[in-house]
């Protein structure tokens, strides 16, 4: 693969290595490239094969275990293992995705999949969402297969790499619950989610708060659709057309958005929060889902507040569009697309007939994608477990379960049975988090590694190696 910058500064290496006592300087360059490289493969939805051929090679020439689920360009899905899954050893899985949304943004300071080494990042599409923290996982397991390959161990510990998360997971997730859940014998699964975050505590604003996913709000795709029939030339535009009709119809759709709801889940989350706050602030962090508390915390999850993704739902318009004509011509149809999330509490039959209520009968509504409510993973060991695995390498850390205010592929497999815990083992402020499906999504050098070894720490617990 071409490298922009052909070595990482061996400053970096030994100061992120110092804070990992297993994660060598040549495993920390390896995984670096490995990112790299996987950057360079441009995998948009639709075209996950080249990249899934890329890390099976790489994964067999580390003497991993490789099980090929499905084999297309489109729906290319595999295992990676410690132990053949021809053993049936109980299976902890760690998961992730090889498809990237498109990078057509002309406004990279570098471009979208050169994966460039530069500023102590690797930059390109996928670089956080999701080919870093597929990376991470991979180089943790190949590491951990180096150290204990001589031992029989209890579980087996896989990383489960997918295709399709980005519209929907038909392709993927979806169609591994289907026909190959009876081959993974998973215990628990861990894919994305919550994030080191910080200005949480409002007393301490600088302490990092690990918010890690225990279910998360679904997607609900819509296309709604405006058609008149209407003069042709725009100077006949005196009269109601399908443009216009279509943006007084979206203007509608803030009064759609539901009043916030406080999940069972979000008030935990509260509580845990509460807890750790401390004082009156922490009490009414604890009950500030009390209507007597309201005038104190209103701001906060009020819409544009930032804790409002996690108790109300959302409606993104993501596409206007007309069919092509002249720019003197007025459009027979137009059409939106919108990205509504819903709190797993939220009736989507109610959702949409208040929607086509407030629009109108003359406005068409299309459901393109939903998927079903599923419930809570739950807080135990498992939760634990990796809890405990962050808190060795970020000790001052505090780490919480919480609703994902975004969705994935681990809403599927929660729906096939399997708790699964949403977290990527790193710190990202506002700025990083901007870049994910933006222009200049990069993944911070001492992040990646920091966070491989996390998931190291974390196999050694699920074998009882460490505490």
């Amino acid at each position: 693969m071409k490298k922009f910058i052909s070595h990482i500064p061996v400053f970096l290496i030994v100061v992120s290595n110092a804070l990992s006592a297993q994660v060598s300087p040549q495993d920390s360059a390896q995984l670096v490239n490995l990112l790299s490289d996987m950057v360079q493969i441009e995998s948009v939805t639709g075209n996950e094969k080249l990249l899934g051929e890329f890390l099976v090679k790489w994964a067999r020439e580390q003497d991993l275990e490789v099980e090929i689920f499905t084999d297309k360009d489109s729906s290319y899905n595999f295992v990676v293992s410690l132990y053949s899954l021809n053993f049936q050893k109980p299976n902890y899985i760690l998961t992730g995705h090889i498809d990237v949304v498109p990078a057509e943004d002309k406004n990279w300071k570098y471009p979208p999949f050169s994966g460039v080494i530069a500023e102590d990042a690797i930059w390109g599409r996928g670089a956080i969402d999701d080919k870093g923290p597929v990376a991470m996982m991979l180089m943790a397991l190949k590491v951990f297969k180096e150290k204990y390959s001589e031992q029989d161990l209890p579980f087996n510990i896989s990383v489960l790499i997918l295709s399709n998360e980005e519209t929907g997971g038909e392709l993927g997730a979806k169609l591994v619950t289907k026909s190959f859940m009876h081959r993974l014998n998973a215990v628990a699964m861990y894919g994305e989610g919550g994030s080191g975050m910080l200005k949480v505590i409002p007393s301490r604003p600088q302490t990092v708060v690990f918010g890690v996913s225990v279910n998360e709000k679904r997607p609900l795709w819509l296309k709604i659709e405006v058609k008149t029939k209407s003069k042709g030339h725009s100077a006949s535009s005196n009269e109601p057309y399908a443009s216009k009709k279509l943006i007084k119809a979206l203007l509608k759709l803030d009064d759609v958005v539901e009043t916030v709801h406080f999940e069972e889940l979000t008030k935990t989350t509260l509580r845990e929060l509460g807890k750790t706050e401390g004082g009156i602030t922490g009490f009414v962090l604890k009950y500030s889902h009390k209507k007597i508390f309201w005038p104190l915390v209103k701001s906060y999850f009020s819409y544009g507040g930032p804790l409002n993704p996690m108790v109300s739902n959302s409606i993104t318009i993501t596409e206007i569009n007309t069919p092509k004509s002249g720019y003197n011509s007025i459009p027979q149809s137009a059409h939106a697309i919108l990205d509504c999330r819903l709190l797993p509490g939220t009736d989507q039959k109610v959702f949409l007939k208040r929607m086509k209520n407030e629009l109108g009968s003359k406005v068409d509504v299309e459901v393109i994608l939903s998927t079903d409510a599923a419930k809570d993973s739950p807080i135990d060991e498992n939760f634990g477990m990796f809890k405990n695995a962050i808190l060795k390498n970020f000790p001052d850390a505090e780490v919480l379960p919480f609703l994902f205010p975004a969705s994935s592929d681990n809403t599927t497999f929660r729906l096939a049975g399997v708790p699964v815990y949403g977290i990527t083992p790193m710190i990202m402020d506002d700025d990083l988090i901007a870049t994910v499906h933006n222009i200049n999504e990069r993944m911070p050098i001492d992040a990646l590694i920091k966070a491989c070894q996390t998931y190291l720490d974390f196999l050694e617990m699920v074998q009882g190696i460490q505490d």
